[in-house]
């Protein structure tokens, strides 16, 4: 490979880094940050988005995940609280599961619930 500079010293090292540089400056930030996967398992019982343990990674998603829900849990029902009214934080929802028809409030007595969208 030849390498054609017109500054003396200059190299491939250099030219590959300045490359770069200038590739990493036509990217908007959100491309770069990688949002985490976080796959429904429904191994945590109950079909409530707040159980960690129904969640691949046992964290319930947020605003820098992608909620995956395609598989797991029984039942027709997803309900995103238990017991209390409130909010589940999500960046990105991709819901597609073979058995669930209906994303509910909650159990016991959670009435009111929202899915924010970061």
């Amino acid at each position: 490979m030849r390498t054609v500079s017109s500054t003396p010293g200059l190299g491939k090292k250099n030219l590959r880094l300045a490359a770069i540089a200038v590739l990493g400056g036509l990217l908007p930030a959100q491309l770069i940050v990688a949002q985490v996967t976080t796959s429904w398992t429904g191994d945590g019982g109950q079909n409530v988005w707040t159980r960690n343990g129904n969640w691949s990674t046992n964290l319930q998603p947020n605003t820098g995940s992608i909620a995956l829900i395609q598989s797991g849990g029984t039942g027709s029902n997803l309900f995103l609280r238990e017991g209390t009214n409130g909010n589940v934080e999500v960046g990105t929802l991709i819901f597609n599961h073979g058995t669930y028809t209906n994303i509910r409030a909650g159990t016991g007595g959670a009435s009111v619930a929202t899915i924010n969208f970061g």
